[in-house]
């Protein structure tokens, strides 16, 4: 035996294989030379044929990456996983029809009961509840309520009126701490990109001082305009629901069922407000009272007016079916008269954008070829 296969078997690696020994014991040169620690340039294609390796695993062996692996190794594993894939799909199929046909209107209690939890009503309807409601609401409520403590009683009172005319059903607390944080919120947004580059000077400062005052504004200006729209709502069906009133009570019909009439047949504020005080003197509230409440809640002069004088007329024992004739008459005239001013406003509000967006757009296509002509006729070149 060769001396490099006796210093193998030792333990060392031998500077080199002798090839006479390589080839006398069967086993190719690249073998040994891999054997010996060192990585042949390529393996003998004999030699895997002939010890059933192929040459791509030899040389993933040798520590190269073969451009290809043979299909015949790779088969097996392919005919594995089709083999799975019917099997996997039937599972598939199974698990999503079963979620398809789980019973979806199982009650909230049902369900804990089977996971071994005993509730009671007011826990099933608390976890019934979506999640703004169970989690954040709460939260923000609290906030505002901390936020309550150091607001003025007046700044409080006076929001708490406007969400009333609103009919907006949330609290002045939550409402200011909206505007707190909207105004909060926006200047760092608007700032953040000059924040993270450090750059903060003194216009950042103002920009930043008018976006908390536009953000402080905002929810003010909203709630102003929904109170406006609401008033002319109530503005507007009032004529025909004094015209129903007054008809109903002359065929007639008590105050109250010609108001429940008018609930009845009409939609609007208006008609949730009737709606809202017939139900208030059924429960046992005086009917000028409940009546004084609807124009508090509304705050449109003619109602206030309306109600003032059908008041006034139950007090004083006065007919009040020649009351409605003509408070009936009277306010058909105002909504005319209402109509013929927003007719007189049309004209004064078509000048702005006539005078903006229109008239320079016609002086282009009118007047545009004209000055063409004339700026190259002094330009001496009339021919152009």
């Amino acid at each position: 035996m060769s001396p490099e296969i006796l210093s193998f078997a030792a333990g060392s690696t031998p500077k080199r294989w002798p090839e006479s020994q390589a080839g006398g014991s069967g086993v190719s040169p690249e073998i040994l030379s891999f054997a010996a620690g060192r990585s042949p340039k390529r393996w003998p294609e004999s030699q895997a044929g002939g010890s059933g390796v192929s040459p791509e695993i030899l040389s993933f062996a040798a520590g190269r990456s073969p451009k290809r692996w043979p299909t015949k190794a790779l088969g097996k594993g392919k005919k594995k996983m089709l083999e799975l894939f019917p099997f996997i799909a039937f599972i598939t199929v199974v698990l999503f029809v079963w979620a398809l046909s789980a019973p979806s209107n199982q009650t909230m209690e049902g369900r804990l009961k089977k996971h071994g939890y005993l509730s009671t009503s007011r826990q099933v309807a608390n976890l019934s509840k979506p999640f703004s409601q169970r989690v954040a609401l709460p939260l923000a409520e609290k906030a505002g309520e901390v936020l309550a403590r150091i607001t003025p009683e007046r700044l409080q009172r006076r929001t708490k009126e406007k969400l009333e005319l609103a009919q907006l059903r949330i609290s002045p607390s939550l409402f200011l701490l909206a505007t707190v944080g909207l105004g909060v919120i926006l200047p760092l947004l608007v700032l953040s990109p000059a924040l993270r580059e450090g750059r903060f000077g003194i216009r950042e400062f103002f920009l930043g001082l008018a976006i908390l005052f536009l953000g402080m504004r905002m929810p003010g200006f909203w709630l102003s305009r929904k109170i406006t729209a609401r008033q002319h709502k109530v503005r507007k069906s009032l004529p025909d629901a004094l015209d129903l009133i007054t008809i109903c009570v002359e065929a007639g019909y008590g105050l109250d069922a010609a108001l429940a009439k008018v609930a009845e047949k009409t939609k609007g504020p208006l008609a949730a407000e009737l709606a809202h005080a017939l139900l208030q003197i059924n429960l046992g509230k005086p009917r000028s009272q409940a009546l004084r409440e609807v124009a508090q809640r509304t705050k449109v002069a003619e109602l206030q007016s309306f109600i003032a004088t059908i008041i006034q007329a139950e007090q004083m024992g006065v007919s009040i079916a020649t009351i409605l004739r003509v408070q009936s008459d009277s306010m058909r005239v105002k909504k005319r008269q209402m109509a013929e001013e927003e007719a007189m406003k049309a004209p004064i509000k078509m000048l702005f954008p006539l005078v903006v967006c229109i008239l320079p757009a016609m002086f282009v296509v009118v007047l545009g070829p004209a000055a063409m002509r004339m700026l190259s006729f002094f330009m001496g070149n009339p021919g152009s």
